[in-house]
């Protein structure tokens, strides 16, 4: 979900914060999975604000994407170049973690039902954690170039919400419709609502929306958007924890993260920053954490069970996050170093 943005395009602060929000899902994942209740409660909390990622990759992809078919002159090649990027992208990570996943059967032994549940997960959602929003972004990015020429961008918006509302009934809302067979048959063939239709699409969109206004007004209404980014981020935080107590499984799909990712990304746009090899270096950096890190979170320890690997995971939890990030980062910078010698394999980080 690399933007395609240009040298010198004043958007380098959306990179600094990429980077920053790409450690933050690395820390949140490790925390709710391997350390949730044995770290210090204020950290446990604050790492569940790592909602606000999927949702801001999403419209930085819009933006970027979009951003270069201004004033409604929508190009398929753009779209295509960009879909094929990330589909190259996908299936050359998929080829990594498929092949951990089949190690591990082939160690320990699976069942029938397993592997057809697997495949049909692959078909339907995703080859494996995470790098579900690689395919979501496509999926996303096809209709709104789809719905913003066929009915306009009003009608999209629209669109948008109706989908998200869907999309939140199916996740974090899904205690208010409890039973649904509706629901119990989606859940059955797609697993989640956490796909490109219902949450790649109306975050994908407010990218659209973004580009689609004067750029000046980026900076001019840095300060309003930066209080609106508060205000929305202290609503979604209340949503949270109401629907908590009412009975949500997870808060990961809220509503009140479509207006809080629209000012963050507008507040973030405003900070002029020059794109310089750093930044660019840095949304490298967010890309390739945000794909390599399920091999030190998930594929290893499930490969070498009562290693090394599951005792960082389950030992002393600041070492083990730390050292998560550590070995995130560290892959992430060797893979940018070889894709600088071979340029060939740039096309799948």
């Amino acid at each position: 979900m690399r933007g395609v943005t240009t040298k010198n395009d004043g958007y380098g602060a959306v990179d600094i914060v990429k980077l920053l929000l790409a450690l933050l899902i690395v820390s949140a994942h490790y925390i709710s999975e391997n350390a949730a209740g044995r770290i210090h409660p204020v950290i446990d909390y604050a790492s569940s604000i790592y909602v606000i990622v999927v949702p801001f990759f999403f419209a930085c992809s819009g933006f970027f994407l979009f951003r270069k078919m201004k004033d409604g002159n929508f190009s398929k090649i753009i779209l295509w170049t960009y879909c094929k990027k990330l589909l190259i992208m996908y299936f050359g990570w998929s080829l990594v973690y498929v092949c951990f996943t089949m190690l591990t059967w082939m160690k320990y032994g699976t069942s029938r039902t397993d592997v057809l549940h697997y495949f049909l997960t692959c078909v339907t959602y995703s080859t494996y954690k995470t790098i579900w929003f690689l395919p979501a972004t496509v999926v996303g990015a096809v209709l709104v170039f789809f719905f913003a020429q066929k009915v306009g961008v009003r009608w999209t918006a629209f669109l948008g919400c109706i989908f998200y509302i869907l999309g939140c009934l199916g996740a974090s809302y899904s205690f208010r419709i409890e039973g649904s067979k509706i629901l119990e048959c989606y859940n059955y063939i797609f697993f989640t609502t956490r796909n490109g239709i219902f949450n790649g699409f109306p975050f994908v969109l407010i990218g659209y929306m973004i580009s689609m206004k004067d750029e000046n007004s980026y900076s001019e209404n840095v300060i309003r958007n930066l209080v609106l980014t508060c205000i929305f981020g202290m609503f979604f935080i209340a949503e949270a924890l109401v629907i908590k107590k009412l009975g949500a499984v997870n808060v990961n799909t809220l509503i009140m993260l479509l207006p809080f990712t629209y000012f963050f990304l507008l507040w973030c746009l405003g900070i002029r920053m020059k794109t310089t090899r750093v930044t660019i270096w840095f949304r490298k950096m967010s890309t390739d954490i945000f794909l390599c890190q399920r091999i030190y979170l998930s594929a290893l320890p499930e490969l070498f069970q009562k290693s090394l690997f599951e005792q960082l995971l389950r030992g002393n939890p600041y070492i083990g996050w730390f050292t998560m990030l550590a070995l995130s980062i560290a892959t992430s910078a060797v893979l940018i170093k070889i894709t600088e010698r071979h340029s060939w394999l740039a096309n799948f980080c």
